[in-house]
């Protein structure tokens, strides 16, 4: 089960040198400039909340300043462009054992539009959710704890339950639209078709990279929960942004390579023989 993890991790530490050239500058950006996880924002400030009306709930969730609008279209920018080059840079590597770096603009060129179409898509979806969330999680407080009032220990426990389960739903998608990039980089097809495509390829392994995907959030919802002052807060988010991408690029291609049956020449051959599945 925890074999895609563990793959992508090893990856991700063999070549950190130069993944790290271009996740660097993101993760800083992110990291000071941008609070982009609005969910583990409410959730670190909702047990001392007092809710008059839904617009207290809204603020917690959400930051419409024109400032950090603007900084957080910079900061997605940053981490689309760089995970757009990463990306393609992973499957040469693991294609033809070569990792290019002066191929990045032919690289960034032929990537692009489906790596930000599918990057806007989940992010679009991410931020209706989080609305559609906050709105019953508004109820859930009406419900419960009452208008004038901080939330009971009941209604944090189920705040906890419902937010968490509402990520793993969304983490499900996130995997068949990321793992669909490759495949419509590779046939051109639809995305509906590419999703249909990864899911068939997927089959009995689909848990074991739903885990793999989904694993990281067993550091990121205590991290950035419990996290206390203003720079360790930066910190936290700027160690997590670096691992997110590194991870995450790696892992897409880990899995795609494997389910696509496709030879990987980026490590010593001998040793796939006997690893096992």
């Amino acid at each position: 089960m925890m074999r895609y993890f563990v793959d992508a991790v090893k990856y991700g530490i063999r070549n950190l040198n130069k993944l790290s050239l271009f996740t660097l500058l993101p993760a800083v950006f992110v990291g000071y400039f941008v609070t982009p996880f609005c969910l583990t924002n409410f959730l670190s400030k909702y047990p001392q909340l007092v809710v008059l009306e839904y617009k207290d709930v809204f603020d917690a969730f959400f930051d419409f300043s024109w400032q950090n609008i603007l900084l957080t279209a910079i900061g997605l920018i940053l981490v689309v462009f760089v995970f757009t080059i990463l990306l393609g840079f992973v499957e040469r590597h693991m294609r033809t054992g070569k990792f290019m770096l002066t191929d990045s603009m032919q690289i960034f060129n032929s990537n692009i539009i489906v790596v930000g179409l599918i990057s806007l898509l989940i992010i679009v979806i991410y931020m209706v959710v989080m609305i559609l969330l906050s709105l019953f999680l508004f109820w859930l407080h009406l419900l419960i704890s009452h208008l004038e009032y901080a939330p009971t220990t009941l209604n944090i426990v189920l705040t906890y339950a419902v937010s968490i389960l509402t990520l793993l739903s969304l983490y499900r998608l996130a995997m068949s639209l990321c793992l669909s990039i490759p495949e419509i980089i590779s046939t051109g097809y639809s995305l509906p078709t590419c999703m249909s495509e990864i899911g068939d390829k997927l089959g009995k392994n689909s848990f074991k990279a739903y885990f793999a995907f989904a694993l990281p959030l067993v550091i990121h919802i205590p991290a950035l929960v419990l996290s206390v002052g203003h720079w360790w807060y930066i910190i936290v988010l700027f160690v997590l942004m670096f691992m997110y991408v590194v991870y995450y690029t790696s892992l897409v291609y880990v899995i795609y390579f494997d389910i696509s049956g496709f030879a990987r020449n980026d490590e010593d051959t001998t040793k796939l023989l006997f690893r096992r599945k």
